[in-house]
């Protein structure tokens, strides 16, 4: 994913080792997901205190093209 480098333009900030529960949208040019300090994106432990986790609950393997 994409995101801006600073967070005063909505820009997420990942830091390394970290695990991330990440809500992303393509933009028209459809070249690849952006994520924004706005979207839901949160860090794993946040997702699991929140919900989150459950809520969208175990989830599928992606489909490969």
């Amino acid at each position: 994913v994409l995101t801006h480098k600073s967070g005063a333009t909505c820009g997420y900030g990942f830091q390394p080792d970290t695990g991330y529960l990440v809500y992303a949208h393509m933009p028209k040019d459809g070249k690849a997901l952006h994520v924004s300090l706005c979207s839901r994106t949160r860090t794993s432990a946040q997702a699991e205190q929140s919900g989150d986790f459950k809520e969208l609950g175990e989830g599928k393997a992606p489909a490969v093209r």
